[in-house]
């Protein structure tokens, strides 16, 4: 299985149909709009107490944001086919009514929980917390909060 830098994968991407030549993958350009659709597709049919006409568009936005700072981390790198495995289990998760799990773990190469960190971008869970800051556990994302 293929890695590539945030960077050398974007370019891969713009360039070709797919990212990787397995039939199961979820692009890295394709990435913030598949993981909005399973959460707005969760907060609007039935697991929150109103749907949200915007959903999708903040979402998306929100997702870009955070998608630049971990494509700013020299050590993160993007795995397709492991984003589509992280893809199937966040639908699990809020098709159930659940917590979406963090952007930041669909990415390789993030520092383990308990190591030093400057920001949460650094790390596997997304979360750099405390102080002195170290990763820290994955924050709980509600399904049905902004």
């Amino acid at each position: 299985m293929s890695r590539y830098s945030l960077w050398s994968l974007a370019l891969v991407c713009a360039a070709s149909a797919s990212c990787h030549h397995e039939d199961s993958f979820v692009s890295l350009a394709d990435l913030c709009a598949v993981r909005a659709e399973a959460i707005c597709n969760a907060r609007n049919n039935g697991c929150c107490p109103t749907s949200d006409p915007n959903c999708m568009q903040t979402l998306e936005a929100a997702c870009e944001v955070e998608l630049m700072a971990i494509a700013a981390e020299p050590a993160r790198s993007y795995d397709a086919v492991l984003a589509d495995k992280r893809s199937n289990a966040l639908h699990q998760a809020v098709d159930a009514c659940g917590s979406p799990a963090p952007l930041a773990t669909f990415f390789e190469g993030g520092l383990a929980i308990g190591s030093a960190c400057e920001r949460g971008a650094q790390c596997e869970s997304g979360n750099c917390a405390g102080t002195p800051t170290v990763c820290s556990d994955p924050a709980v994302i509600a399904l049905c909060g902004p």
